[in-house]
């Protein structure tokens, strides 16, 4: 595994960007399943509840939506695969997915403000699947030996990496490689 750094940043128009430019962006839905998914929701409004035509209707939908989160997933451990193959070192922000996506609706002595702009920014995190993109690479670290950092969102991921970049090269132990023994007088060389 090549000795690098890298930081990944989630956005809403791409799903992540990396800090030596690559962009990892797929779209999770096709055109022919969006326009399929709202004629089935059309069909559930006229379905009675309790109905077996609505329980029908349910499990076409439930069928489209299980084939978009599992192309999403496919994504998330697809990108994390590459992050972590190619960098020892995989720095990012530390975005509470949750709290961002909570609705803005308020109360009805209180009510939100730009509740619709909200609800569009809130629908955008979900659909790019920020939480799972957040999980894959911590579980895929565990085979290839890469260490993934949490940077806090406050500080930028470019700043983590300036400062490990800058550590490392005041450190002795930078120059060995990641997770390889140093050696010792007693210890002899021995190739692999």
């Amino acid at each position: 595994m090549p000795d690098t750094a890298v930081g990944v940043d989630r956005g809403v128009k791409v799903a992540a960007v990396t800090s030596d430019g690559e962009f990892f962006d797929q779209s999770f839905i096709t055109t022919g399943e969006t326009v399929r998914y709202r004629r089935l929701q059309q069909q559930l409004a006229r379905t009675n509840k309790g109905s077996a035509n609505r329980a029908k209707v349910h499990a076409h939908m439930n069928k489209i939506m299980g084939r978009v989160t599992d192309r999403r997933g496919d994504f998330c451990a697809q990108t994390a695969a590459t992050l972590t193959t190619k960098n020892a070192f995989v720095v990012r922000e530390d975005l509470k997915t949750r709290r961002m996506t909570a609705s803005a609706s308020g109360t009805f002595a209180e009510p939100g403000s730009r509740v619709v702009q909200k609800r569009g920014l809130n629908r955008a995190i979900l659909d790019k699947g920020w939480h799972r993109l957040e999980r894959a690479p911590t579980r895929v670290a565990r085979y290839t030996g890469t260490r993934v950092v949490k940077a806090p969102s406050r500080i930028h991921v470019a700043t983590v990496l300036r400062l490990r970049l800058r550590h490392r090269r005041k450190s002795p132990k930078a120059k060995r490689s990641f997770g390889a023994k140093p050696q010792t007088a007693d210890t002899p060389h021995t190739p692999m």
